[in-house]
């Protein structure tokens, strides 16, 4: 049985599949300088959502104490 978690798949890989369809011939223009494994992306990813809402969450709480008054 495969684990649920293994049935999805990125964008980025559906793309790259897409592409190899599409044109078997294309090749990248450029390689990433680094890739990082599996639970060292997921952190990066995380660390990347809440550095976002945390600054959303900030600049909307900014703006309703400057609203307010």
């Amino acid at each position: 049985m495969i684990p649920f978690i293994l049935l999805f798949k990125g964008v980025d890989e559906l793309f790259e599949e897409k592409i190899a369809e599409i044109s078997p011939e294309y090749e990248p223009w450029f390689s990433p300088i680094f890739e990082p494994i599996g639970e060292l992306e997921t952190f990066f990813f995380s660390l990347q959502a809440a550095i976002g809402a945390f600054l959303i969450g900030y600049y909307l709480g900014k703006w309703s104490l400057k609203r307010s008054k």
